[in-house]
């Protein structure tokens, strides 16, 4: 009885992981099987949508950017070497540059749970009456990650484009929305 005071302070946070991992493992859609096995079918396909996605908001807020610059330098507001050391430091700014290492985070995170991914089968013979769970688990939790850098990536798209409308209505132009 002596070592059981210092051998449960020990165990309590093992104790409330494995408690921790149960109460996730009772309320996750992997459960249901046919969720499971749907999730591993379009696990690629999620991701290829999302880099997708990512590509073409990149294409579109660089475009904007583009346009923003352009109709500046043509009202002859700035000349295009000022207007483009102005973009430069936008993506320099501390709140921009700290979305950046958010974003590199996000990213190693992604590319570390799809390397987890290939564990998943060892893991599935811990629970071998929901084989299909681990994987599913895994891909579903890659999946926020890559959503959540994409969400970053706006926000931080976002905080640019307001700097380059900013510094238009700073100079007297006044662009559309």
């Amino acid at each position: 009885m002596r070592g059981m005071p210092r051998l449960l302070p020990r165990s309590m946070p093992l104790l409330a992981a494995l408690a921790a991992w149960v109460a996730h493992a009772q309320t996750s859609p992997c459960d249901d099987v046919a969720y499971a096995r749907d999730m591993k079918v379009r696990y690629p396909q999620a991701v290829n949508a999302i880099a997708a996605d990512e590509a073409a908001r990149r294409t579109a807020w660089n475009g904007r950017a583009d346009a923003i610059s352009a109709q500046l330098v043509a009202a002859r507001a700035v000349t295009p070497e000022a207007q483009s050391g102005f973009r430069l430091a936008q993506w320099r700014r501390p709140d921009v540059a700290a979305l950046d290492a958010q974003i590199a985070a996000a990213e190693t995170d992604f590319r570390e749970r799809t390397i987890a991914l290939q564990a998943a089968p060892a893991i599935a013979r811990l629970d071998p009456l929901r084989p299909e769970r681990a994987a599913c688990l895994l891909q579903a939790s890659a999946l926020q990650v890559l959503q959540h850098k994409l969400d970053l990536e706006n926000e931080q798209w976002a905080l640019v484009d307001r700097a380059l409308l900013d510094e238009a209505v700073r100079l007297g132009l006044r662009l559309g929305p």
